[in-house]
């Protein structure tokens, strides 16, 4: 999604309102990159011997808290030319949770895993044997969406329609959205996962509810029809009533907050 962000940019950054919009923290970025390499660091070779770095020792802490460190994401609407460090950002966070999902896998390639049923089903393992630290790492991609949500939906409003009606921009729109609704169905593909117990679903559930009035501003009716289905059909396969009920009201609001 963020070179997809970046074509946009590139064609829209003259027409761009950046007033009182928040600027990523270059020193941040910097610095979750830094502790991302310290991370992997620690972690070589687990995607042989299955010995990932826990968030419960004190050092690795401090790394995943640089790493997934929110505050690099600036405060408010950011402009949409900070699109390529949020792409910075994702990637590197991306580091860590795949570091996570391939452990004892043998492989280091994410690409590959599909390929390896033996592989997959350990990658599946992994969801429940380091869900703390993959529901940090899901927790800061839902993070980045809502940002890139927030930022298109901030350019899509100030564009004029001439803009919005230029193929490279569209396209670059077009992907964005794309994106974002492969990004949902993801999630919810992942909470479904076996292992994994209802509170850590619920952790989740609360930043996907934020992110969901504008994902559904961006994604097509099509899209977030399905995405209520995939979320109605994880609620029915819950044992909690209020985890339940979440999803539900989940699923609505990205259909019924398309037009409002």
């Amino acid at each position: 999604m963020h070179g997809c962000l970046r074509s946009v940019a590139a064609a829209l950054i003259a027409v761009c309102s950046t007033a009182a919009a928040a600027q990523v923290d270059t020193a941040k970025v910097a610095a979750a990159k830094q502790a991302g390499d310290e991370f992997l660091a620690l972690a070589k070779g687990a995607e042989t011997s299955g010995a990932m770095p826990r968030g419960s020792d004190p050092k690795v802490k401090a790394l995943l808290d640089r790493v997934f460190d929110r505050a690099a994401l600036g405060r408010g609407v950011p402009p949409i030319q900070d699109s390529a460090k949020f792409g910075e950002l994702l990637n590197n966070g991306n580091r860590i949770g795949f570091a996570y999902m391939l452990a004892g896998t043998g492989l280091s390639d994410l690409n590959k895993l599909a390929d390896d049923q033996k592989a997959m089903e350990q990658a599946e393992k992994n969801m429940s044997t380091f869900a703390p630290e993959m529901g940090r790492w899901f927790d800061y991609q839902l993070a980045i969406q809502h940002k890139i949500v927030d930022s298109t939906l901030a350019f899509m409003a100030s564009a004029k329609k001439d803009v919005l009606e230029r193929p490279q921009v569209k396209e670059g729109l077009g992907n964005v959205r794309q994106g974002l609704a492969r990004a949902l169905a993801g999630l919810f593909q992942t909470m479904a996962a076996d292992g994994l117990d209802d509170g850590w679903r619920k952790e989740r559930l609360v930043a996907l509810s934020e992110i969901a009035p504008g994902a559904a501003k961006i994604v097509t009716p099509d899209e977030a029809k399905e995405l209520q289905r995939q979320a109605n059909a994880l609620a029915e396969a819950v044992g909690d009533a209020g985890l339940k009920a979440g999803l539900q009201k989940l699923g609505a609001t990205l259909v019924s907050q398309q037009k409002s």
